[in-house]
């Protein structure tokens, strides 16, 4: 009796995840509608609308060469990561697929949540035949060590910065980075250790998939450092960039203060509310500008860099669409 109930459960909860699913992804969908349009009613108030024309108009060539080669840094940066996040499981790739595989997943993360990942491990299955569950265990193990990057420069930033105490909340930001930081780090421990591993495979979606380190080609716990050095890499670049922006822009900006704005918004994002976190990081981020008296400067940063990311994610994740199509009919 217990084996037919086995059995028949997930064929009959299958409609309703499905269901469930759907209804989760129009709310993200709406949600991120929602937040994008707050940001647009924000930018056209005339005197921010002033100030975005301006930005733009301010930008200098040197702040848009900046912004593309730390984007290109970020790229490869994530391409390491994803590289050695494969090797935990016995899993090689050269670096240029590895790179291919990362635009893809930038520019389908342009659409609805998750869609990023689901054509990264269809790319990856049929590309270069890793199965479904390496992909999604080295994009795990990269998530956790990103969330500790993140922890860390939060906690960093509020306690060495003269001016982080200035922003509201900042001691509840400080617990918030220690618990990324603990949390990140108890999931890498999951992702690593064999007796630790149930612990993913009660991630809602993936129980199937029984996640967990395969046999690792060379050192794990070198692959493991170069993970986080990479990860943490791509958090400076990305802080960077808008820093670049808001530099050309208003040279006197509050820059600690900006930086620690972008961790924070960073950090909530990692939590996939909207696709990519469009609307909700200028949202926190003009938000926490308003402490240091530049709304409009952190704003038009904020949204300046969103616009140079969508685009460069659209031009590398369509080159690389275009390898890994190539690759997949050569395979064939």
């Amino acid at each position: 009796m217990s084996e037919q109930n086995s059995e028949s459960m997930p064929a009959e909860g299958i409609p309703l995840v499905q269901h469930r699913a759907r209804i989760l992804r129009f709310v993200r969908l709406a949600l991120a509608i929602g937040l994008v349009a707050i940001v647009i009613a924000l930018l056209w108030q005339q005197e921010t609308r002033q100030q975005f024309v301006t930005s733009l108009t301010s930008l200098s060539i040197t702040a848009m060469t900046g912004v593309l080669l730390l984007f290109i840094l970020m790229r490869i940066a994530q391409a390491f990561s994803f590289k050695h996040a494969l090797e935990l499981s016995n899993r090689i790739i050269a670096f240029d697929a590895s790179l291919a595989l990362v635009g893809i997943k930038g520019l389908f993360n342009l659409g609805f949540v998750g869609l990023g990942l689901a054509a990264q491990t269809a790319h990856g299955k049929i590309a270069h035949h890793v199965p479904v569950r390496i992909m999604i265990h080295a994009n795990l193990t990269q998530l956790f060590l990103l969330v500790v990057a993140l922890g860390l420069g939060l906690i960093a930033g509020i306690i060495l910065l003269p001016h982080a105490s200035d922003i509201p909340g900042s001691m509840t930001f400080l617990l918030i980075g220690a618990g990324c930081a603990a949390m990140g780090l108890a999931g890498t421990v999951a992702c690593i250790f064999p007796s630790c591993s149930v612990w993913l495979n009660r991630i809602p979606g993936v129980q199937h998939l029984r996640l967990g380190m395969e046999r690792p080609h060379g050192e794990p716990l070198r692959s493991l450092l170069l993970i986080a050095c990479f990860q943490a890499t791509t958090v400076v670049t990305r802080v960077t960039r808008v820093l670049v922006i808001a530099w050309s822009i208003s040279p006197d900006a509050d820059f600690q203060t900006l930086a620690m704005s972008v961790l924070i918004a960073d950090t909530v994002g990692v939590v996939p509310v909207t696709p990519g976190g469009i609307g909700l990081r200028e949202l926190l981020i003009g938000m926490l500008g308003a402490a240091a008296d530049q709304y409009e400067v952190f704003l038009a940063a904020a949204v300046i860099d969103r616009m140079a990311a969508i685009v460069l994610n659209l031009v590398h994740g369509a080159l690389a669409t275009w390898q890994s199509g190539s690759e997949s009919r050569t395979n064939q």
